[in-house]
């Protein structure tokens, strides 16, 4: 049984649920994107060296998700990461950011997590990869992205991200 129908397009916006980012640390994500685009092209290399794919590797599985996720997926985030990193080119800190992605993501997220997992473990065993595991505010970065479209998907408002709350309840004093 497929995640999710991939060749889908929604028909209207009704197919389509509002996300929205409050608070997106600008240079945590900056990291987060650079460890994702390490991993990617490593386990690529890695693939092609050993000239296989093997299904049911965590490094196919990983490339697999992050090819179904741009053909698929990869239009509805354009508009909002161009607006995050015209933020951070702008000097700032965090910005807050609005998606409109399809209402059937939500259980091929389930499935991106697991993979993530399995490439975070493949990571931590150093047996191919130079690429470390991601460090724990990359993964809770990545966490609260993919729980936010989830919970907002499920009807549920917005979660500023925790850092920023903080930061800007020490500001406000």
């Amino acid at each position: 049984m497929p995640l999710c129908d991939t060749g889908h397009v929604p028909a209207d916006d009704s197919d389509l649920a509002q996300v929205r980012l409050l608070g997106v640390p600008l240079r945590l994500r900056a990291r987060a994107t650079q460890h994702g685009e390490e991993l990617l092209r490593e386990l690529t290399l890695v693939q092609i060296g050993a000239q296989q794919h093997v299904a049911d590797s965590a490094p196919q599985r990983l490339l697999d998700v992050a090819a179904r996720l741009q053909e698929t997926y990869g239009a509805f985030t354009v508009a909002g990461a161009d607006a995050l990193d015209a933020a951070e080119a702008a000097g700032r800190e965090h910005a807050d950011v609005t998606y409109e992605v399809p209402r059937h993501i939500a259980p091929f997220l389930a499935h991106v997590r697991v993979v993530l997992a399995e490439a975070e473990d493949y990571c931590r065993r150093g047996e191919h990869l130079l690429t470390l595991a991601p460090p724990d505010d990359v993964v809770a970065y990545r966490t609260w992205t993919f729980d936010e479209v989830e919970r907002q998907i499920a009807g549920e408002p917005p979660t500023p991200w925790p850092r920023a709350r903080q930061q800007a309840g020490r500001e406000a004093r």
